[in-house]
Formats: structure tokens, C-alpha cells, sequence
């Protein structure tokens, strides 16, 4: 199976990385003819030490001895949220800027990093060469087959550069498998303060009632454990990994947690709070039919856009 490799083009270095796999064999030197040697004039012991520090240098530089093995065209696919298209393509034009030797056939596609896990696993052989995904994602990732190890450390050192928590969040049973992009993957409250005070946030039903005075909605990916665990949290419930790395284990069915699903529901079926993926939500916001949202970092820019100084 064709493994996929996850890399953030926010660090130039990683190139060893993004080409393994990619580039044609190691050019193989043919041997010396020790005949016509003999009969040469011997280089003058300081070129002799020149060309031998050089080739010393090259031997010693994996980026150098990668590039100079790729004969054939490298192609990659990658994938970048939607808000960052042109960021990313303004990166992989000075990626390919930073090594004219190489020709490179990169395409550029549109995916969420939060539905990036279930298009790839979809078709991992399809995929992306290159994509970001929420760190929940990873262990599913991992179990199919659809991540190199990032083994290419000697071009940029993952550990050094980032917080041990980002290392440890693309981090699999002491493997890494991911360039971290973001210190965290939580989630936040967005929302409008032209239409909420900040007596009315403290309160998810109060926002309930204004924004549905408004004629507006709330948006929150309801369906999705990873943002409804936080009503269950909350009131004392707890959500474990467990050893396997893709299962979880979890205290929902015991006394009590029966009353968190039900105002879960109960908040949905005033029609206000709208349960919406990321892409809807996205768009809602900048139509101004959310005034509201619980969503990542990523959707930070899109909140602030619509709302400005609100």
C-alpha cells in the first residue's frame, strides 16, 4: 500500500521528507578505470584535499544527495483547506523556487482539516501526498496505513521546534507521524456581540432566546462526539483512548448521563441551536444566518470577517 506522508509546507526544510519515495533510484557511480589512472600525472595534493572536503560535504548533506539522485519528474498532490489556497500556494511556489534542480508536477486540492480523516480513508490510495488533519484524527490514520513515520529529522527537528504537547498530539505508540501545525485542537464559542451581551454568553439557553428572537441560529457539530463530549464533560462524564488507539472507553451510560442527552436534545429541538458541519457552518456565518459557532482556530478568521469589530 502506497503510504501517504502528512507535512506542513510551513516549514520549507522538510523537503528530504516530501521527496522519499518520489525521486528516481541513487545514481550509481561506474567503476574507476585503474588502467588509464596509472598512467595519469597525480593532481596536486591541494586539489586532491579540495575535491575530497567537497565530496565529503555532499556525502554529509542527505538534501544534496537526494536532489542530486532525482532525475524524474516529482509529482505530489496537496491538499489545503479552502481559507488557505492561496497561502499555501504562495508556499509551494517558493518550495519549488528553493529547489530549481528538481521539476515538480504539484497539484493543488481543497479538503477540511476537520473531514480530511474520512476523505482519505475513503480511498487511501487516491489521497493526498501532503494534507492536514486534526490531531483526533491521527490514530484512525495510523491503524489504516494512510501515514508515514516522519523519518526525515535531520531536516527540520520536530521535537525541538514545537511544544511537547503539539509532538505528543502526532505522536503514535512512540511513533511520529505528523509535522505539527498548532499548539492545540480545542474548540471555542464564536459568537456576535452585536446581537449577544456579555451577560447573555454566560448562558447557552440564554443565547438560545435571543438569537431565536432574532430570526438567527447557533451553529455546533452536534452529531460529532468530539464537540457534543463537551456537554458530557461538563456534568462529570469522561471520554478514555484506550490501548488500542482507536477505540474509546466512556462513563455516558451511567446514572445521570441519560439527562445530558436529553438537553442536548431538548436545546437542538428549539430549532435555534443547528447542528452543521464545517464547510455549512463556514458559510452561514459569512450569509449572517449564524451568529454563533462552536468550532476550532481554523475558523477563527472566518468569525472575525463577518463580524469585524463585533
Amino acid at each position: 500500500m502506497k503510504k501517504k506522508l502528512l507535512a506542513s509546507l510551513l516549514t520549507l526544510s522538510m523537503v528530504a521528507a516530501m521527496l522519499t519515495g518520489c525521486g528516481g533510484a541513487a545514481k550509481e557511480e561506474a567503476p574507476a578505470d585503474t588502467t588509464e589512472a596509472a598512467t595519469e600525472e597525480a593532481a596536486p595534493a591541494e586539489e586532491a584535499e579540495t575535491t575530497e572536503a567537497a565530496e565529503s560535504t555532499v556525502a554529509a548533506d542527505p538534501v544534496a544527495n537526494l536532489i542530486a539522485a532525482t532525475t524524474d519528474t516529482v509529482s505530489l498532490t496537496v491538499w489545503a483547506s479552502e481559507e488557505d489556497q492561496t497561502l499555501t500556494t504562495e508556499l509551494l511556489e517558493k518550495f519549488k523556487a528553493q529547489y530549481p534542480d528538481v521539476t515538480f508536477d504539484i497539484k493543488l486540492g481543497s479538503e477540511s482539516e476537520s473531514t480530511a480523516k474520512d476523505t482519505v480513508l475513503t480511498d487511501v490510495e487516491a489521497a493526498a501526498d501532503v494534507f492536514a488533519f486534526a490531531d483526533d484524527q491521527i490514530n484512525e490514520l495510523v491503524a489504516a496505513g494512510a501515514l508515514q513515520p516522519v523519518s526525515a529529522t535531520y531536516t527540520y527537528d520536530v521535537a525541538g521546534e514545537n511544544v511537547a504537547g503539539a509532538v505528543e498530539a502526532a505522536t503514535v505508540n512512540g511513533t511520529l507521524y505528523a509535522y505539527p501545525m498548532t499548539a492545540d485542537n480545542g474548540y471555542f464559542m464564536f459568537y456576535d456581540a452585536s446581537v449577544f451581551t456579555e451577560e447573555d454568553v454566560q448562558s447557552l439557553e440564554k443565547m438560545i432566546e435571543v438569537a431565536g428572537a432574532a430570526g438567527k441560529k447557533i451553529g455546533m457539530d452536534v452529531s460529532n462526539g468530539w464537540y457534543i463530549y463537551s456537554f458530557f464533560q461538563g456534568a462529570g462524564y469522561d471520554l478514555t483512548l484506550n490501548d488500542d488507539g482507536v477505540t474509546n472507553s466512556c462513563t455516558w451510560n451511567a446514572d445521570g448521563a441519560v439527562d445530558v442527552a436529553q438537553a442536548i436534545m431538548d436545546l437542538c429541538a428549539t430549532g435555534v441551536l443547528v447542528d452543521m458541519g464545517d464547510e455549512e457552518m463556514a458559510t452561514a456565518i459569512a450569509e449572517g444566518t449564524v451568529v454563533a459557532a462552536v468550532n476550532g482556530t481554523r475558523r477563527a478568521e472566518t468569525a472575525s470577517d463577518a463580524w469585524r469589530e463585533n
